[in-house]
């Protein structure tokens, strides 16, 4: 997925499978992550981006995905935060 800031948010679709991590990497074309905040919110559960360079990675273990999954919640928001949040993706949480 390609995003730009300022844009209408984007639509977002993750998809989780049971016992499984879930990882993405989101690269900055424009070069370092600096000062900021980017965060995956399903439902009530946030997960933070681990920020190295270029690169906004999520790696969540297993153990959390199942607590998504079993929480039953199914939206999902991708946000940027750097003084204040920019909404950059928003959609389903789909099961497998």
């Amino acid at each position: 997925m390609k995003v730009q800031l300022g844009n209408t948010p984007q639509r977002l679709q993750v998809n989780l499978t049971r016992d499984s991590a879930f990882y993405a990497d989101i690269i900055n074309d424009d070069g370092l992550w600096e000062d900021c905040t980017i965060s995956l919110q399903l439902g009530i559960q946030v997960w933070n981006a681990q920020l190295d360079g270029e690169h906004a990675r999520f790696a969540i273990d297993a153990a959390e995905v199942n607590t998504v999954i079993e929480s039953g919640q199914r939206t999902a928001t991708l946000t940027y935060n750097q003084a204040e949040t920019i909404v950059w993706a928003r959609g389903e949480v789909f099961v497998r």
